[in-house]
């Protein structure tokens, strides 16, 4: 009615509580250099990262969104992804900053061409990189979740910027648990949809994660 974009919900969205009038930022949002700048990763040949900080009141701001590609054919690797699209943004933006990387666990699993893992690739891009404490997929849908439904002052306690627009599709329903073809009831299945928004989601809940439980701890 207001004009305001919409996106296709063909399935159950993996966070139903995101809103993107609430939760994008009404302009442009500039992290604070005096703060840890999280870069949580997603590997695979469509690797993706997103850059966050939580702020002293407890505030998760997500700044930047680093896809690899925006269709089925954006396939690289990671050291191609660092070397042409997340070192040069980092130079570039965030020059001066502690950056702290987290990823995926797995990420540890040498490759069997040359016995390198992908901490080793980000490490030797002069990148902090250490693994997320778990990568159970329920631990990792609710550290988003808990960011996401939390309020700070009357204000969310959760803003991403508003040209981060595949995190914003992606959390609109774009991630999402895909609909059976079941005759007589509606179900979904039991895992999030692997498609090109879903990279950048889940190195988003890498980063929650990272945030939740090993900041807590340390």
């Amino acid at each position: 009615i207001e004009g305001e974009y919409g996106y296709s919900r063909d399935g159950q969205p993996v966070h139903p509580s995101y809103n993107d009038n609430k939760h994008v930022a009404k302009e442009e949002m500039m992290a604070n250099k005096y703060l840890p700048l999280v870069v949580a990763f997603d590997y695979g040949l469509t690797p993706a990262a997103a850059l966050m900080q939580l702020d002293t009141h407890g505030r998760l701001s997500v700044y930047e969104e680093v896809v690899s590609g925006t269709d089925e054919n954006g396939r690289m690797g990671m050291t191609r992804f660092l070397e042409t699209m997340l070192v040069p943004l980092l130079r570039s933006k965030y020059l001066g900053f502690k950056v702290v990387g987290v990823g995926d666990p797995a990420g540890n699993k040498r490759s069997e061409s040359d016995e390198k893992t992908c901490f080793d690739i980000i490490r030797n891009a002069n990148i902090p990189i250490e693994p997320a404490p778990t990568n159970n997929p329920v631990a990792r849908m609710e550290s988003l979740d808990k960011y996401l439904q939390r309020d700070i002052d009357g204000d969310p306690g959760f803003r991403i910027n508003p040209h981060c627009s595949m995190l914003r599709k992606g959390l609109n329903g774009n991630y999402r648990f895909r609909r059976m073809q079941i005759s007589g009831e509606t179900r979904y299945s039991e895992s999030p949809d692997k498609n090109i928004y879903s990279h950048v989601c889940e190195a988003l809940q890498y980063g929650c994660l990272y945030l939740e439980k090993g900041a807590t701890i340390r």
